[in-house]
């Protein structure tokens, strides 16, 4: 736990952690699990939060962890993935059209179960060590058909040509990376690359 190794007794700050991990030659990759560090999904449904959302969106990956710091008062430890320093593009993964998104678990299903076709958005709660911690889903009409499309069979490719055929990719892409990057930070579903048959 972070209090055992500060030299105050409390957990670091995101500042801090960015601060020793420059000195150490790394980089962050993640902070885990994910959605405790994405301010976006932290910040609830309306118009009134929507300007608040875009001027996330806008700052870099350490700012976005700080803000969802001082949103939820900061875990009391912090885990994350690191590696050596390097260029980040902030990216999940190339995103290919022979993947597939594929469940962790249950929760997939109950988010399409939840969800209202014309609805902008979910309010979930999520329990982690005992924690809960409500988190909004940003759902546009084009993402809640790809959201109910996604089976953990269909490739994107598939699901582009059932769901959304008059896009072409690269205009789907946009769509579904949205899309995936809130559902991976929620550990909802993961990309794996579908071998031996066509999109």
């Amino acid at each position: 736990a972070d209090t055992f190794l500060h030299p105050m007794d409390r957990a670091y700050r995101v500042g801090e952690i960015k601060e020793l991990l420059h000195d150490a030659g790394l980089d962050a990759v993640e902070f885990l699990p994910s959605f405790r560090h994405d301010p976006s999904l932290m910040l609830g449904p309306g118009a009134a939060l929507g300007k608040a959302r875009a001027r996330v969106a806008e700052m870099d990956w350490w700012s976005r962890r700080e803000v969802a710091e001082m949103l939820s008062g900061g875990p009391k430890k912090h885990a994350l993935l690191a590696r050596r320093k390097g260029p980040r593009d902030g990216s999940i993964a190339e995103i290919e059209p022979g993947m597939v998104a594929v469940p962790v678990d249950a929760m997939l299903a109950e988010i399409q179960r939840l969800y209202v076709p014309g609805q902008a958005s979910l309010r979930l709660e999520l329990v982690v060590d005992g924690d809960a911690t409500t988190v909004g889903l940003q759902v546009d009409d084009d993402q809640g058909r790809v959201l109910l499309a996604l089976d953990g069979e269909l490739t994107l490719e598939a699901i582009r040509a059932q769901a959304l055929p008059d896009l072409s990719w690269d205009a789907f892409l946009e769509v579904a990376e949205r899309l995936l990057r809130q559902l991976t930070a929620l550990g909802v579903v993961f990309l794996n690359v579908k071998r031996g048959s066509e999109a």
